[in-house]
């Protein structure tokens, strides 16, 4: 980030942080947010479009189609590899998943980089209807403020975090 940059943080709106909380409380992202960890990069460039309104559908279609029709994933920062396997386990902990009727796959849909969830409904293994989550585990930041410095396009630099219960954007300006 350059020395005049600052980070800006605020809760999402009402209906979109309802919206995501959703999806993360079935996938247990929820947890992993609680766990020193953050989204960062396309998914959350895509929330921020959704918070200001700068989506050409409305913000749930949005979502659905990045995550659905695009296959994009979301993708998770932490502040390091240790924690980046607690955040593994939490995510794919049977228990919690199958209470959501929600089974998780570990993949290697991306690179070297990260590890890789897959996360379907047990009624429908469609690749078309999973959601992907990548976790960043060869890059580490203490915070997100040295996430975005490795960020190289400024549209990239979003994240999302969670705070008593509610989805943060954070953004430079």
């Amino acid at each position: 980030i350059k020395m005049n940059e600052t980070i800006i943080s605020e809760p999402l709106n009402k209906d979109l942080n309802k919206f995501i909380l959703s999806i993360f409380k079935d996938i247990n992202l929820l947890k992993v947010l609680e766990n020193n960890s953050w989204v960062a990069g396309g998914f959350a460039r895509i929330v921020a479009n959704c918070q200001f309104n700068m989506q050409q559908e409305n913000f749930h279609d949005e979502i659905k189609n990045y995550l659905f029709k695009h296959r994009g994933d979301i993708d998770i920062f932490s502040v390091s590899s240790e924690n980046i396997r607690k955040c593994l386990n939490i995510l794919t902990n049977y228990n919690d998943l199958k209470k959501n009727k929600i089974s998780a796959v570990e993949s290697e849909f991306a690179n070297v980089f990260s590890k890789n969830v897959e996360f379907y409904r047990d009624d429908c293994f469609d690749l078309r209807r999973s959601i992907k989550v990548q976790l960043v585990n060869k890059f580490f930041y203490q915070n997100i403020s040295e996430c975005f410095t490795s960020f190289d396009f400024v549209n990239c630099k979003f994240a999302l975090t969670l705070e008593e219960g509610n989805m943060i954007i954070n953004y430079t300006h």
